[in-house]
């Protein structure tokens, strides 16, 4: 998982006149949801919206990636989803005693009752994000802790993302919004772990499945293959650049888990060539 740093409002040309008709039928497809709710109608939700912003985000900030495990997605037999952020129905978290799933149940007009979902954020852009089936369906599906307490009123002041960041204190790490390396920790074997014991590292491997073993594998084979890369273009006489690129650039498979193998043994490689180079100053005698 890597931070995605998007800005629609940078968009240009196409792109950009997608993105403001796309948010037209986002806004109206909101107001419907909202007006159901405020006659106390069970809403209903228009799936292609979100559906051709997933198609969309895939290319424009994604690079055809999972937005949690990284895996590729496009043109894969794997179906990517739209995926919730935020549920648009009940969120669900985890009893820390069982490890039950539980809906989440909050007070509202002094009745407590379940959760009735974001459904606010149905159809807002940074609450939506492409994501593959075994870390969607298998995985988060509604799962959504919080370090304080779920909000589950609506009102204006809680269209923000970052405002809902500082009511809620949500545990699971969003692409948007967070940098993952403070919390996830991958070794060179493809695995992955919390960082420090972050709360938050925790919850993400375990409600995204970052460390399923067929997902561990896949990561692995590609520091494999990046650290062979790197052997050839050393024998090649090539620029080290040229592999790690597609990795600092969020474009390839796995770049936090390939990252994280490169480092140390580039940061070996070179204090073998600062000793050679030392060892022919001193050869020269200077």
């Amino acid at each position: 998982m890597i931070r995605v740093r998007f800005d629609p409002s940078a968009l240009t040309g196409a792109d950009a006149a997608w993105w403001k008709a796309w948010s037209e039928r986002a806004e109206k497809a909101r107001e419907k949801v909202l007006d159901a709710v405020a006659n106390k109608v069970e809403p209903k939700f228009n799936e292609a919206v979100w559906g051709d912003l997933k198609v969309k985000l895939l290319e424009l900030a994604f690079h055809g990636k999972c937005a949690y495990c990284e895996s590729k997605v496009v043109d894969h037999t794997d179906n990517p989803a739209a995926e919730h952020y935020r549920p648009k129905r009940t969120p669900t978290v985890r009893d820390p005693q069982s490890g039950a799933v539980l809906k989440v149940q909050v007070k509202l007009q002094a009745n407590t009752v379940e959760h009735p979902g974001y459904y606010w954020l149905a159809y807002a852009w940074r609450n939506l994000v492409p994501a593959c089936s075994q870390c969607n369906s298998n995985g988060k599906g509604n799962s959504f802790p919080v370090r304080k307490s779920h909000v589950a009123a609506h009102d204006p002041t809680r269209d923000d993302p970052d405002a809902l960041n500082a009511l809620e204190e949500p545990l699971l790490l969003h692409p948007y919004d967070d940098d993952p390396s403070p919390h996830l920790a991958f070794d060179a074997c493809g695995g992955v772990a919390a960082r420090d014991a972050s709360d938050r590292g925790v919850a993400s491997i375990r409600d995204y499945r970052l460390d399923r073993t067929g997902l561990c594998e896949e990561r692995r084979a590609a520091q494999s293959a990046a650290w062979a890369q790197l052997r050839l273009l050393a024998l090649d006489g090539g620029t080290y650049l040229d592999v790690v690129r597609p990795y600092r650039e969020g474009r390839a498979q796995y770049s936090a888990a390939v990252l994280a193998a490169l480092r140390p043994k580039l940061r070996a490689l070179i204090a073998e060539e600062e000793q050679r180079l030392a060892d022919m100053r001193a050869a020269l005698g200077t």
